[in-house]
């Protein structure tokens, strides 16, 4: 099979590139997406061409079937819709959710309101006080959404807010848990007006299927799905073919609320639909160096190595070293925030421009500084230290609070880092927004957690703190198996040269 793969339009002229020559894996997707009727789920290793793969998949599939590839984020959408045949479109979940009730609403108007559920939550807390209450409130009506629960069980919410880091005010506590439940169903009742969350919990809710006709569906990144959006896909594509396109072993947002076994729920529930499931792999990475291969090997044993991938490098550097092992354009990855600070500050000091991808981390420490309302550097760190033991009393009445403590002794650790060497409060406002961004590119160092560099890559790349993967509190067993996929996905980020600065993880050691 060789198609041409075509570039988008530029100035009137198409840009044709070499002809796209398959693998034999590729091949075979391809002849399945092709010929076959079961749906599909498409195995892909990190690096493993996924993308160029589907792409090429919607040219094969011929003018006469539509159909749709469901990416992460409208970003991804935008750049994906590039150099797709006219009859396959790239397009969000949400967006495809909203489409849905537009078409079930029978001509009336479905306007998005981003700040619904805000307005619901200041009917129940109007005052400036009640800026906490209000957080928790949207906070834990938004997860009660993605998970589908209805809210109602008070003891439910309580483990909902530990395992997610919602900050419940002590004092106003059954406030909060009485407007959770009323919030949704306000919401339930306006669905002319629809806000992110709706877009995907609302047709669920009401049962609605899709009535735009979808030959093949295509689910990207589909280990990262919530409970809401397992739900919703049926009625995505009621009568057609869904290809689901993920790694089971790049399954490392369960913490925010994806189902960590979202894949094997899939391959179950396709499996065992009418049409059945084939599954095909992509072993191949194009992406990792042999020697990084080698090491990945050991979490994931078919990540395969091209045959003509250069060897690469696997370095250690002494902790103290990590400096001179940095430069512009360069990525350290860690598996917590608190480390990444004290590097970028230092960085920084040192007229090395770096940025810590994490916009809505910034913003999170921001509010806490407010809230606490110190009047100096003095008063912030003691603050700090007063708001970590109450909160850690908090989690220790829970069954399993390993990870929302780790998540906790994070979030503290990460602003008196920021507090060090600081003179004023303000000082310290000023570095959360200097150093926190999602915006980063070839001219700067960019540090990021592990979990934010999901889907980047870079020539070379340099993990802190190793000591780190696994983490020390991850006790239960699926606990222990997103480390491995945390580690996993933070060395096959290196296109050249991956440098632990501390020993190797005794994982892949």
């Amino acid at each position: 099979m060789g198609l041409v793969a075509r570039s988008a339009d530029v100035g009137g002229a198409v840009e044709e590139r070499p002809p796209f020559r398959p693998s034999p894996q590729q091949a075979d997707f391809l002849d399945d997406l092709v010929e076959g009727d079961r749906h599909i789920l498409l195995a892909a290793r990190a690096g493993s061409g996924k993308s160029t793969t589907c792409r090429q998949g919607s040219h094969a599939l011929g003018p006469r079937r539509r159909s749709v590839y469901c990416c992460f984020n409208s970003h991804v959408a935008r750049e994906f819709q590039a150099g797709l045949p006219p009859n396959c479109r790239a397009a969000t979940m949400h967006s495809l959710g909203l489409q849905m009730l537009r078409d079930a609403a029978g001509g009336k108007t479905v306007s998005v309101d981003l700040e619904k559920v805000d307005r619901l939550v200041e009917k129940r807390f109007p005052r400036q006080w009640d800026r906490q209450p209000q957080w928790a409130t949207r906070k834990l009506a938004s997860l009660c959404k993605n998970l589908l629960l209805d809210g109602e069980d008070p003891g439910e919410l309580e483990d909902l807010a530990a395992a997610y880091e919602v900050d419940l005010p002590t004092g106003r506590l059954d406030e909060v848990l009485e407007a959770v439940p009323a919030v949704l169903k306000e919401c339930l009742e306006t669905p002319a007006l629809v806000d992110f969350d709706d877009m995907i919990w609302l047709p669920v809710k009401l049962g609605l299927r899709s009535a735009a006709r979808t030959d093949v569906l295509f689910i990207d990144e589909a280990q990262d799905l919530n409970a809401a959006q397992h739900a919703m896909m049926p009625g995505l594509c009621p009568s057609g073919r869904i290809v689901v396109v993920g790694d089971q072993y790049q399954a490392i947002y369960a913490f925010r609320g994806a189902d960590a076994h979202s894949l094997m729920k899939l391959q179950a529930s396709l499996g065992g639909s009418e049409r059945g499931l084939s599954v095909r792999p992509l072993t191949y990475t194009r992406r990792c160096p042999k020697r990084v291969v080698a090491l990945a090997r050991r979490l994931v044993p078919d990540l395969e190595a091209l045959d003509d991938a250069p060897d690469g490098e696997v370095v250690e550097e002494r902790p103290e070293k990590w400096f001179e092992a940095v430069g512009v354009g360069d990525m350290v990855l860690c598996r917590t925030n608190a480390p990444l600070v004290s590097a970028c500050y230092q960085l920084l000091k040192s007229g090395v421009p770096a940025v810590i991808r994490g916009r809505d981390i910034g913003k999170g420490l921001t509010v806490l500084v407010r809230r606490l309302k110190p009047l100096t550097v003095g008063d912030l760190f003691r603050a700090v230290g007063d708001y970590r033991a109450k909160e850690l009393d908090k989690l220790s009445r829970l069954r399993n609070p390993a990870s929302a403590v780790q998540a906790l002794e994070d979030k503290c650790d990460c602003l008196l880092a920021i507090c060090d060497g600081a003179s004023t409060v303000q000082e310290v406002l000023g570095r959360i927004e200097r150093m926190f961004s999602d915006v980063s590119d070839g001219n700067v160092v960019t540090l990021s957690s592990i979990h934010r560099a999901k889907g980047l890559e870079r020539d070379r790349v340099v993990v802190l703190r190793p000591d780190l993967l696994p983490g020390p509190w991850a006790k239960t067993l699926e606990d222990q198996a997103q480390e491995r996929n945390i580690l996993y996905v933070g060395v096959t980020r290196a296109r050249s040269r991956l440098t632990f600065c501390g020993p190797t993880p005794a994982l892949i050691a």
